[in-house]
């Protein structure tokens, strides 16, 4: 087993000796062959293994957290035939490793990507994220999973890549910003849009809300996903700001009446004071509801021209000029 294996690279560190297989200092065949031990095999492989391939730590210890990356060096052993490996931190505390390839990349290869185009989205991802979908863990005070909703909000990318499914623009970012300044937090913002439309549990799309609401903060706070990064997360972005779309009417700015009671006097003063990017802080994104005008208007072109088109074939079966 690596268990034992591993305890015996610890108690080999611990004496000084490179290979636990070796024998002691001074003893007939102590000196180190070609190879220099495991010490010198970990180098070797270190060099020349591929530059997709990582060291994560497969715990977390002090400063180190589970995920991270770790550089091998002089203080890292590995356990012969396997993906594992010990590492002594600066404070002397030992560290389980496991080692990784970045099979994302070794994807976007298979698929014709450039390598400079995959070198660029490497460089984007902050240190110690290997996988663009996911952020790094934090913990809180208790050492439970936890990361604070406007912090995780700051840590997300929105990195789109060629094969992205969803049509139109990304809206995660925007509307994950909206729930913060519109009630901290995703539940909380859903309770302030429940007072604002004046809606009970049981109108249509309401409980859908909350539990949408709910999934988008257990992912940022507990998962630490990158929402912007999964597709998953649009698809749940689109379907909240359908729901804020069919009840906007219920929005007291929405409703044709100004502040003061009189029809469009303060219908322009989100850009006036430039308090919000949408009329009556419509939660809709502003670049959705763009993207949603143009393809409304090729659609109607298309359908007026099907249209005339269709006349004018039935004019020229009649016989008509």
């Amino acid at each position: 087993e690596w268990v034992q294996e591993a305890a015996a690279l610890i108690q080999a560190m611990g004496s000084g000796r490179a290979d636990p297989t070796a024998p002691a200092s001074g003893a007939p065949g102590a000196a180190a062959g070609s190879g220099g031990g495991l010490v010198a095999d970990a180098l070797l492989a270190a060099s020349k293994q591929d530059e997709r391939e990582v060291w994560l730590a497969a715990e977390t210890i002090g400063n180190t957290v589970v995920g991270s990356i770790v550089k091998p060096d002089s203080n890292t052993r590995i356990v012969p035939g396997s993906d594992r490996a010990i590492h002594q931190l600066a404070g002397g505390a030992y560290i389980f490793l496991r080692r990784r390839v970045l099979k994302e990349e070794r994807a976007r290869e298979r698929d014709g990507a450039s390598a400079d185009a995959q070198r660029d989205e490497l460089a984007v991802l902050p240190e110690g994220r290997v996988d663009s979908r996911i952020l790094n863990l934090a913990f809180d005070v208790r050492g439970a999973r936890h990361h604070e909703f406007y912090q995780g909000i700051q840590l997300c990318r929105t990195n789109r890549g060629n094969d992205w499914p969803i049509l139109g623009p990304m809206t995660v970012l925007w509307l994950l910003l909206y729930m913060h300044r519109n009630g901290g937090a995703p539940t909380a913002f859903h309770q302030r849009w429940l007072a604002e439309v004046r809606l009970d549990y049981g109108a249509a799309g309401v409980a859908e809300h909350l539990g949408l609401c709910k999934m988008f903060e257990i992912a940022l706070v507990y998962d630490q996903l990158d929402l912007c990064a999964n597709a998953s997360f649009e698809l749940g972005a689109r379907r909240i700001q359908a729901i804020h779309d069919k009840w906007k009417h219920k929005l007291p700015s929405q409703s044709g009446l100004g502040a003061t009671g009189a029809t469009g006097l303060d219908d322009d003063m989100h850009l006036l004071l430039g308090t919000s990017e949408t009329r009556g802080n419509l939660g809709v994104a502003p670049e959705l509801q763009r993207w949603l005008a143009d393809e409304s208007s090729k659609e109607a072109n298309a359908a007026k021209e099907r249209r005339k088109a269709r006349e004018e074939r039935a004019l020229a079966s009649k016989g008509k000029p």
